[in-house]
């Protein structure tokens, strides 16, 4: 998560917050969500390894009662909350046995996935969004 600079670069805190013409999330949303998302993945990796293989359903932020306050919250806090969480989730997984990363979470939409599994569809998910917060960042 050392890009977010980068991602933001030297906008102002308008060019930040500002959504596109169509209606897509501003820069902040996008970072605001993958806060929240490090949340997400805490909570679902804990409960991989606590029960047998858990229905973990697809995240979708307009149906999290959470997802306003994760929103409002100011770009810098939003980014040190990023960032703690991130170091938060590395901590866990890194601990983790051979026997524990082989557990299996079952996704909403792609079934049957270990933790490694889980940990790149979220890198993908993640590396979308940081897309996306670049690109509104610079007026795209």
């Amino acid at each position: 998560l050392e890009c977010v600079p980068l991602v933001l670069g030297e906008r102002g805190r308008d060019a930040v917050a500002r959504r596109p013409a169509s209606g897509k999330w501003s820069a902040h949303e996008n970072l605001a969500h993958l806060a929240r998302i490090q949340e997400i993945y805490l909570e679902r990796i804990r409960r991989i390894l606590s029960e047998e293989r858990p229905q973990l359903p697809r995240y979708k932020a307009e149906e999290d009662p959470e997802w306003p306050r994760w929103a409002a919250l100011p770009t810098g806090e939003v980014v040190n909350r990023l960032k703690a969480l991130r170091d938060q989730l590395r901590r866990l997984v890194t601990s983790l046995t051979p026997s524990q990363l082989g557990r299996i979470g079952v996704h909403g939409v792609l079934g049957d996935m270990t933790i490694p599994e889980w940990i790149e569809f979220f890198l993908l998910h993640e590396a979308h969004h940081l897309y996306a917060a670049m690109q509104r960042a610079r007026g795209g």
